[in-house]
């Protein structure tokens, strides 16, 4: 038990780690004069990067059972929320950033790109463990993610009841982070069949 709780507060720290590394990248880049695209990149390979290195110094989380899946997203639903209510004011550039976006928000990419994202990191987990595979799959994405919290169901979660960035706030947040859940299971399970089909 003490494994399995030190496995998931270790997992959620480098999640939250990624999402303060994202935010300063933002904050210290927009004053710069920098481009949306470059940010979004930034803060995407800031995100990938901490997440990657977190789970080769540990337990890979795309390998994990459900029950540390579960343990591991809660502890960090409350880290980032706990970042974001206490960074909130300072990263008013990163806030102004995910806000202002041309990309408008859109349950639909929400949805579809959490299935994405849990379907390839697991599939790459499990099949090439030598690949970076969150760099990957966050670089496929980087244009759009960070404005959908990285198609992380539970960060999507910690900025929608935060109020921040843009997420939708109240029960059409609440919403569409609960349909992220749903569709990352399914991406989830869909890569456990491939790979028992294969």
């Amino acid at each position: 038990m003490t494994r399995f709780a030190s496995t998931a507060m270790a997992s959620a720290a480098w999640g939250v780690a990624g999402v303060a590394a994202a935010l300063l990248l933002v904050q210290l880049l927009a004053p710069l004069g920098a481009t949306g695209s470059l940010l979004a990149l930034s803060a995407a390979a800031g995100y990938a990067s901490l997440t990657e290195f977190g789970a080769r110094r540990g337990r890979d989380p795309a390998l994990g059972s459900l029950a540390e899946a579960a343990a591991a997203g809660l502890v960090q639903f409350l880290g980032v929320w706990t970042l974001i209510a206490l960074t909130g004011p300072w990263a008013a550039q990163a806030d102004e950033f995910l806000t202002t976006t041309r990309f408008r928000f859109y349950a639909a990419v929400a949805l579809g790109g959490a299935f994405t994202v849990s379907l390839l990191l697991r599939l790459v987990a499990q099949r090439r463990p030598d690949l970076p595979g969150r760099l990957l799959v966050q670089g496929m994405t980087f244009w759009v993610s960070p404005f959908f919290g990285f198609f992380s169901p539970v960060v999507f979660a910690a900025m929608s009841v935060s109020g921040f960035g843009g997420a939708p706030t109240g029960l059409a947040g609440l919403g569409v982070a609960a349909g992220m859940v749903a569709t990352h299971l399914a991406g989830r399970f869909l890569a456990d069949w491939f790979t028992e089909a294969r």
